[in-house]
């Protein structure tokens, strides 16, 4: 299968070019700089160059391939800033824009077209199951859940369309990201932190186990489908703090929310949310079950070191 992939260098991204590769698959990947056209290229991928906003583009990738995997968005427009100066409507609605103009080619295929998503999306502080809608009483989930209602109708209109609900915490060696953001903070200030009482959930999974994940989803997923990428339903951020300050050996404390911010950024309006996430119909529908180290295991290990 050809699979047009946008994101393809990304933290997830690439472990999918990789994966999707390695199950035989042809991958187009979307490069938005010569960078990460090389990068494409040296793995075996085919590069595209574009970006999210050349819609007419997107169309012509997706219309040109068996399948899409959407895992990009303007990420780099949210780290590092408070929350309060990023405009998440506005790229939600280019996302949007994006997203419908490969779907629109895609009408009548029966290709695959797996949109990526969160969980974070879910309603707070209880199990989220496949078949929860977002929480769209909330302002973050109603704009994101907006976008998955727009995938999920393309599956009346003979696109396979599937939603894949991301966990916040996607660990592997050499993490960056939301591990690796959080030892950096905790370098950072001399202390491993969370908030309040640190009892609120967040689900996880290993990176390499994701991108078997988006795979299964893409070959054997079912139209209108939405599965969850939780290979741990949920670990608490408390403990998440207490392993990083042993492994780093500093001390760990609270935060109240309002203090929050200035320790964690932008990341401080997610990180009291409480968001355990079942992956049980995921696992029976594509056969998925998880092999790799959990969070905390990887944290012992060291995986923000590399």
């Amino acid at each position: 299968m050809k699979v047009f992939v946008t994101g393809a260098t990304g933290y997830i991204g690439l472990p999918v070019v990789r994966q999707l590769l390695e199950h035989d698959h042809e991958v187009l990947g979307l490069a938005r700089s010569d960078k990460s056209a090389q990068l494409l290229e040296s793995i075996g991928a085919q590069a595209h160059r574009g970006t999210l906003d050349d819609y007419e583009s997107l169309a012509q990738a997706a219309a040109a391939s068996d399948g899409v995997i959407h895992l990009g968005f303007k990420h780099e427009q949210i780290s590092n800033k408070p929350k309060e100066g990023v405009d998440y409507n506005s790229l939600c609605v280019d996302d949007r824009a994006a997203v419908t103009a490969m779907l629109k080619v895609m009408e009548g295929t029966n290709k695959p077209f797996v949109f990526t998503s969160g969980t974070l999306m879910m309603a707070r502080g209880k199990l989220a199951l496949e078949h929860d809608g977002p929480d769209m009483e909330h302002p973050v989930s109603r704009i994101r859940g907006a976008n998955e209602a727009v995938v999920l109708d393309f599956a009346k209109k003979g696109v396979r369309a599937i939603v894949m609900r991301v966990p916040p915490f996607n660990h592997a060696k050499g993490d960056k990201y939301s591990i690796g953001m959080l030892a950096a903070k905790a370098k950072q200030f001399g202390v491993s932190a969370y908030v309040n009482d640190g009892e609120n959930r967040w689900p996880a999974i290993h990176l390499i186990e994701e991108a078997v994940l988006f795979r299964l989803a893409l070959e054997k997923g079912a139209a209108g489908s939405v599965y969850h990428a939780a290979a741990e339903e949920g670990v608490r951020l408390k403990d998440v703090a207490v392993a990083l300050g042993k492994a780093l050996q500093i001390p760990v404390v609270s935060k109240p929310l309002d203090e929050a911010q200035e320790y964690f950024g932008f990341m401080a309006f997610a990180l009291h949310e409480d968001n355990p996430t079942s992956s049980a119909r995921t696992r029976a529908e594509l056969g998925w079950t998880p092999t790799h180290p959990t969070l905390l295991e990887d944290i012992e290990a060291g995986l923000f070191n590399d």
